[in-house]
């Protein structure tokens, strides 16, 4: 059997049992494979983890987003992954695969566009890794944690029928500015900035996490 004919889903949860049927789990661990990101007990809260990766010619193309834009979206589907948690963000680890002939100015604006992100929720880059790749990947590792010590956590994994659904932006924006950049559409100027935005510079809603999970 193909990838493409298990699916993603489908892959996940073969690895997700190979895991559980190989590893010995720890007490500690609240969430594991399968959802937004991982959680386990520390000392004084929850932690959380989320890793995400970009690649060429699959989640983005060159032609159509800028380096410093690339940089921002690569840290905010990370965070995303947070704030949809009910988490706070702290630390984030970033691995570029590049290509020998990438131009450093380049690789300097992408990390301005992290960083200018990273530094509105008080989120340090705090390490990574560098390699060379014959197309560029961004993966980004971000680390938070809850406000306290107990499960109040958000899942996708938990959700039941007859519970709320919050909505904040425009359903399918992102997947419409998508539509519009890839195939070069020429829409009026105020829906033209509204689609780009959303799908170029998306913006994590970490305050809006924080009043969900105490619902």
């Amino acid at each position: 059997m193909k990838v493409s004919e298990l699916g993603e889903f489908g892959l996940i949860d073969l690895l997700a049992e190979m895991v559980r049927q190989t590893q010995t789990t720890k007490a500690e661990l609240v969430i594991g494979i399968g959802d937004d990101g991982a959680a386990w007990h520390g000392d004084t809260s929850t932690q959380l983890a989320t890793v995400d990766s970009l690649i060429e010619d699959v989640h983005f193309s060159l032609a159509s987003i800028s380096w410093q834009e690339l940089g921002w979206k690569a840290m905010a589907v990370n965070l995303s992954d947070i704030a949809a948690m009910g988490g706070v963000p702290s630390y984030a680890l970033v691995s570029l695969a590049l290509p020998k002939n990438t131009e450093v100015d380049n690789v300097t604006a992408l990390y301005k566009g992290m960083i200018e992100l990273a530094g509105q929720f008080g989120v340090v880059i705090a390490g990574g890794d560098t390699s060379r790749a014959p197309i560029v990947v961004i993966t980004v590792t971000i680390l938070g944690s809850t406000q306290n010590q107990g499960n109040n956590i958000l899942t996708r994994s938990a959700a039941v029928a007859g519970e709320k659904i919050a909505v904040t932006g425009y359903l399918g924006g992102a997947a419409a500015g998508l539509e519009m950049v890839s195939k070069g559409l020429q829409l009026d100027a105020e829906t033209t900035a509204c689609l780009k935005r959303a799908f170029l510079h998306p913006h994590p809603r970490i305050a809006e996490g924080q009043i969900l999970v105490e619902q």
